[in-house]
């Protein structure tokens, strides 16, 4: 897919397929035809079959008036075709969707197959979001209405972005792949966003699906100058949970009261006569139906069964269904509701049969005792559910049916892969270090999760950063950048290793072979003025000496890109960052004499490239930085609950102050810009103990210390705090405790904790 796992090409033949049976064989001839690989030939459980004539029951939406979707017929699907603003105050959103309740426990991903009629006008501007809404707290009372009604505002809401769909030009039928996990982590493939829906307990639940949406999401108005619409159309086949062994779901619910939702109960034409009982329940994972004291004359049968809207369907892609049972002494019947054919008008009671709306009779397959029930099918074919009968008799019995399930290829998909991709040993990441984004050739919004799998498929591409994503705390949306070449590496500044995590490409097919791109005789190897823009990979090949010299766009040498057991290595100006293990166990590491400041130094008067280096380890006759990030407010002494008088008010801060507004936004900044504010003796920082659209943020400096006045709120929370201005002025001092004293060998003497 395009953003979160994988794309696969679809031919029409495949996805024009119609909710009805297909046979094996056209089946097999669709993929044949595709070219899609037959192992995708899945289960699973359509829920929404976005047929042709489907628009009528679906919704449409638009936050802003100047955004809309308008829906009709497709030639295989529903055409959806879109104008999202370009101006305005907040981004244009269009969206469509359905209520559509749906159990998709034990499935591994959510499918939708699409085909872009239409390119979006304005390349990169749009993307596509799908939406699954999740119901897992609601209750049943009053609130239960309010979870069935469009939009699904009182849903728990989990996003899935797909940047570059709507950019498509091929005109191909694809399938989105989607892992159907979410949580509150903007690496889950499913993100469960802050200002949409319900908060619920921040897990996506497949069991308690009630419905979707599928928007398309424009950038952030850039301009206040009027410009016309983006618009596109794409058109939308099935809406598909993956797994095996969906089929069963209804009877895996922890409750009868959830399973009502799903079985229905049916059969029993004439009323039991006054002392006789029936009970049905479903616990532990079975259907459990007890009876007593019913008369055998005359005979009575009753029907469990389940049975999907109209426009879903189960896909089965094994070649048969089978259910576990335990009946004692009495009869049951069971059959999946594949076949709309004709049944016998009256079929009699007793024999644990009924006649009924589509069920074939024919096919129905009984068993009696303890044991599995195996119903033959037809691999491919769709499946509408299943219908379990019985006869009451004898007089008093029991059944126990469980463990619905078919057999598939499919089954041992596994759990979803719900973390993000950039494990992938070919991707390694670069630990504390920004790269420069103005040589980016691309930047994906949102496509921080697969931001490797793009790195990876763009032949230029050498090195990516993600930019947001899990813990970092950004405010921007999360983004993907790659670089062919890199110009600047830099230190992360205090809060940025969060925020950004760059790589670079270690696969030996990306970077070439080193004797091929150099020169190599003799155990030496001269790679000056080659325009690297990466290392070339030199195996387990061994030499002693390497030239780099002359190569201005080689700023990175990251950790094990050498070979190891070098004597020397001439390194290029340009360096920006070299990892202390870039070479393993080299001798000596030769800088150029107009190399730009970097984290290295060969001297004991050097700069390093950034202020917060402090001397770290030497290796090669450099000395490494040890970076140690400054942390603002740090050095202040803070006390809760407290507040300076207002009498001593110099300045206020706040978020919408003209100049230094950020000092409001957290306490350690205010602290910060009060050691830095000459006028600052002490200051005062109040916040909201909760979000507030009222209460703000302030920070308040003083010009004079007094008496610390104790300041409860029951919406605020206040702190009183001392810069290290006024903290020296009354005595304090900096206390050093080294553990170990060395004499460097330039002379130099530094301490080491």
């Amino acid at each position: 897919m395009a953003s979160t796992a994988r794309v696969v090409a679809i031919a029409a033949a495949l996805a024009a397929r119609g909710p009805g049976r297909q046979s094996a064989a056209a089946a097999a001839d669709a993929l044949a035809t595709s070219g899609l690989d037959p192992a995708l030939a899945t289960s699973g459980l359509a829920f929404q079959s976005l047929r042709p004539d489907a628009a009528a029951d679906l919704y449409t939406r638009s936050p802003d008036a100047a955004s809309e979707f308008t829906l009709g017929p497709g030639a295989d699907g529903t055409l959806a075709s879109y104008a999202v603003a370009r101006t305005g105050k907040r981004r244009g959103v269009a969206f469509f969707g359905n209520m559509r309740p749906a159990n998709c426990a034990g499935a591994t991903e959510l499918s939708l197959q699409y085909r872009v009629a239409e390119p979006q006008s304005v390349y990169g501007f749009a993307h596509l979001r799908v939406v699954l809404l999740e119901g897992s707290h609601c209750e049943e009372d009053a609130e239960a209405d309010a979870c069935d009604a469009w939009p699904g505002d009182e849903l728990e809401q989990y996003f899935s972005f797909h940047p570059g769909v709507l950019d498509d030009t091929s005109g191909l039928w694809k399938e989105l792949r989607i892992p159907l996990c979410g949580d509150e982590s903007p690496e889950s493939p499913f993100w469960r966003l802050d200002a949409f829906g319900a908060a619920g307990d921040g897990m996506l639940d497949p069991t308690y699906l009630r419905g979707y949406q599928i928007q398309v999401v424009g950038s952030n108005p850039t301009s206040k100058k009027a410009m016309s619409d983006v618009t596109g159309s794409i058109e939308f086949k099935d809406l598909a949970c993956v797994g095996a062994d969906l089929l069963g779901n209804a009877l895996r619910l922890p409750s009868w009261d959830e399973a009502e939702e799903h079985l229905e109960i049916g059969g029993l034409r004439r009323k039991l006569p006054l002392g006789a009982m029936i009970d049905l329940d479903v616990e532990e994972e079975a259907l459990r139906v007890e009876w007593a004291a019913v008369p055998a004359v005359p005979p009575r049968a009753v029907a469990v069964t389940h049975k999907l809207p109209p426009d879903a369907r189960y896909l089965v892609a094994g070649t048969s269904a089978s259910i576990a049972y335990d009946v004692g002494a009495a009869t049951f019947n069971f059959a999946v509701l594949d076949d709309p054919a004709a049944v016998p008008e009256d079929v009699e009671a007793g024999q644990g049969q009924i006649s009924g709306d589509g069920m074939d009779l024919r096919r129905s397959v009984a068993g009696t005792g303890k044991g599995r029930l195996v119903y033959e099918m037809t691999p491919g074919e769709d499946v509408e559910g299943f219908r379990i009968t019985f006869p009451l008799a004898p007089e008093s019995g029991k059944l126990v049916v469980s463990d619905l399930r078919t057999s598939t290829d499919d089954a041992a998909a596994g759990a979803p892969r719900c973390s993000a991709s950039e494990a992938r040993p070919e991707c390694a990441r670069v630990e504390d270090v920004v790269f420069d984004v103005l040589p980016s050739t691309r930047t994906i919004v949102y496509g921080h999760r697969d931001c490797c799998e793009r790195c990876l498929a763009d032949a230029t591409c050498l090195f990516f950063m993600v930019e947001g994503g899990a813990d970092s705390g950004a405010r921007q949306d999360p983004a993907c950048h790659l670089f062919p070449e890199l110009e600047n590496v830099r230190a992360a500044e205090a809060g940025e290793a969060g925020v950004f995590r760059a790589f670079w490409i270690s696969a030996a097919e990306r970077r070439g072979a080193l004797c091929d791109a150099c020169d190599c005789q003799d155990g030496s190897v001269d790679c000056s003025n080659r325009d690297l823009k990466t290392l070339p990979f030199a195996g387990d090949d061994r030499y002693e000496r390497l030239d780099l010299r002359g190569n201005p766009n080689l700023a990175l040498l990251a950790s094990n890109a050498g070979p190891a057991d070098l004597a020397s290595v001439k390194l290029p100006s340009s360096v920006a960052h070299l990892a202390p293990d870039a070479f393993p166990r080299v001798g000596e590491l030769v800088p150029a004499t107009n190399a730009k400041r970097s984290n290295v130094i060969s001297t004991s008067d050097a700069f390093y490239a950034h202020k917060c280096c402090g001397r770290g380890e030497a290796r090669g006759g450099l000395a490494f930085c040890d970076y140690e990030p400054h942390a603002p407010g740090v050095d202040a002494t803070i006390a809760s609950d407290a507040k300076y008088s207002d009498s001593t008010l110099a300045q206020t801060l706040t978020e919408n102050s003209d100049h230094w507004g950020e000092a409001a936004e957290t306490l350690e900044l205010c602290a910060e810009f009060c050691a830095f504010t000459e006028v600052c003796a002490a200051f005062t920082y109040s916040e909201p103990k909760s979000k507030s659209l009222v209460i703000k943020p302030v920070c308040s400096l003083h010009s004079q210390t007094t008496e610390i006045e104790a300041s409860s709120a029951r919406k605020q929370a206040f702190y009183a705090g001392l810069p290290p201005r006024t903290r020296a002025a009354d005595g304090a001092s900096v206390v050093a405790t080294p553990t170990r004293v060395d004499a460097a060998r330039d002379g130099d003497v530094y301490y080491e904790a």
